[in-house]
């Protein structure tokens, strides 16, 4: 069951908004909801922290990170609709999941600095972090395969390759909570041309 992460603006069942969030990550321009960020309740009366139904595994700037039906302290709860690019994919036989950051082009420009790395546990029984990106053309939101991208770690590293024919990169994995980002190359704003460069930065062409 996949749910999407929670932002700035998203409804809550009672007809409030969700009205704090992350200074640093956003989505779309939306700053990311977590555990603690407040939202406007009117059957309440008054604004009222998120305090359940956040996913303790992803962390973001600081806090885990609210998604859909995530529960504010007054009972009610948040319509994670705002935002289609983000959520968290728990599969039936694995209680764990994993986070998958469902991107279009520019989704991790400058503002997002990425996500912290999901926990997930491995078949040996180990928990690891564990992180997989889907990219998706920004027009058509259909998953870009053969798309050439580059992944920068927290260390500096820096994980190159081709998306699968699912659109998806490979998965980071890391015994330790990191931050990872990731950029599709192209060589200019508005083609769909590749780009030679392996900087994940705009390579100027």
């Amino acid at each position: 069951m996949a749910r999407d992460w929670a932002v700035v603006g998203d409804a809550t069942d009672s007809g409030g908004r969700v009205i704090t969030g992350s200074p640093f990550t956003d989505i779309d321009g939306k700053p990311v909801a977590r555990e603690g960020d407040r939202a406007v309740c009117p059957a309440h009366k008054g604004t009222f922290p998120i305090v359940a139904g956040c996913d303790v595994r992803t962390i973001v700037d600081g806090r885990p990170v609210a998604l859909d039906r995530a529960v504010l302290a007054c009972g009610c709860r948040v319509i994670a609709a705002e935002q289609r690019h983000v959520f968290l994919e728990e599969s039936a036989d694995d209680a764990f999941g994993q986070a998958r950051l469902d991107s279009a082009r520019t989704s991790f420009e400058p503002r997002s600095s990425g996500s912290e790395l999901a926990l997930e546990r491995t078949a040996a029984g180990r928990s690891e972090y564990a992180l997989q990106f889907l990219v998706r053309d920004q027009l058509s939101g259909a998953p870009l395969a053969g798309a050439r991208y580059a992944i920068k770690l927290e260390t500096g590293a820096i994980l190159e390759g081709v998306t699968d024919a699912g659109g998806r990169t490979e998965t980071v994995r890391s015994p330790t909570p990191e931050l990872a980002t990731v950029r599709v190359l192209y060589c200019c704003e508005g083609e769909k041309v590749m780009c030679a460069s392996p900087d994940p930065d705009p390579c100027g062409c």
